[in-house]
C-alpha cells in the first residue's frame, strides 16, 4: 500500500470512524473528508495549529477535537506547494518520567537546557537538541536525560510524552 493516509474522525472525544485513503488522490480525498467532517479545511487547521499555535479545541470545537490525519509518506506531496520541514517525533509514555520530573515540567521547569511544551493534561512535547549543542543536561532529572539519549539514538528530534502512549523496554518505568 503506497502512502496510506488514515483519517480518525472524533465526536465528543470518542472515535466515530476511521477511514483509509490510498493511491494518487489519497491526500486530496483525505483533506476533503476532514473538511466535510469538521467544517474546517485541513490546510487551515495545520496553519492555525502549527504556525499560529492555536489550540485544536479552538479550531475544531469541542465536538470534533482530536480529529486528525495520520500519514506515512506525505512529505513529497506537501513539499511541492508548502515546503514544510518534517522532524521525527518519538511517542513515549509519561510512565518513563518520575513524579518529580512531571512536577518540574508542569511548573515550567526553570531550565534553559530543555525546550518543552505542555500537551494539555496528557503529557509534554520535548525538543531533542543535538548532543553537540552547548547545553549541560546534568541539571535535568536522570529520567529526562535517559529519554533524550534514547530519542537521539533513534533519530528523534522531538519526544511526545503521553499518558496513553506505550512504554518501551529500553527505558525505566516509574509506577505513579
Amino acid at each position: 500500500m503506497k502512502n496510506p493516509i488514515v483519517l480518525i474522525k472524533m465526536t465528543d472525544e470518542l472515535v466515530s470512524e476511521v477511514s483509509l485513503f490510498v493511491g494518487a488522490d489519497a491526500l486530496p480525498a483525505a483533506m476533503k473528508a476532514f473538511e466535510q467532517w469538521t467544517g474546517v479545511s485541513y490546510l487551515d487547521f495545520v496553519k492555525r495549529f502549527w504556525l499560529d499555535n492555536e489550540d485544536s479545541l479552538d479550531i475544531l470545537g469541542e465536538e470534533f477535537v482530536g480529529t486528525a490525519l495520520y500519514f506515512d509518506a506525505l512529505q513529497p506531496a506537501l513539499a511541492e506547494t508548502h515546503n514544510p520541514t518534517f522532524e521525527p517525533m518519538i511517542s513515549l509514555s509519561t510512565a518513563h518520567i518520575t513524579p518529580e520530573a512531571d512536577r518540574l515540567l508542569q511548573e515550567g521547569l526553570k531550565m534553559e537546557q530543555l525546550i518543552h511544551y505542555p500537551k494539555a493534561e496528557y503529557g509534554y512535547f520535548i525538543c531533542v537538541l543535538d548532543k553537540d549543542a552547548e547545553m549541560d543536561e546534568t541539571c535535568l532529572p536522570s529520567c529526562l536525560q535517559d529519554i533524550l539519549a534514547y530519542a537521539r539514538s533513534k533519530g528523534g528530534q522531538w519526544v511526545m510524552l503521553d499518558r496513553d502512549a506505550d512504554t518501551v523496554p529500553d527505558l525505566p518505568v516509574y509506577d505513579w
